[in-house]
């Protein structure tokens, strides 16, 4: 399903940053941090540098990032993405950046 691999790229890539704050932001390519996608414009699925995804303008991607979570003793932020697709159904998939 198309809605799950959105959400599963935009998971992954969020995953992939750091943990805590890095100096800087900007645009979404230059993104260092989970805390950089904190108020994410919801809008239809695009690449790290803006560009809309051909076809998929009929979908929107919604980040949520939820701090104070602790799995066990480890620190964590919990990192939602929502994919809304034709028809106003929505998938969310959950991950977990951790602090080690």
């Amino acid at each position: 399903r198309q809605d799950i691999s959105v959400a599963e790229a935009y998971l992954e890539e969020i995953l992939s940053k750091s943990y805590s704050p890095q100096p800087g932001t900007g645009s979404r390519k230059n993104f260092d941090d989970v805390d950089d996608y904190l108020n994410f414009p919801d809008g239809p699925p695009a690449n790290e540098s803006g560009t809309l995804i051909a076809g998929l303008s009929n979908y929107t991607v919604h980040i949520a990032i939820t701090d104070g979570t602790n799995l066990g003793t480890v620190p964590a932020k919990r990192v939602d993405v929502t994919v809304t697709g034709p028809g106003g159904i929505s998938t969310t998939l959950t991950g977990y950046r951790t602090d080690y």
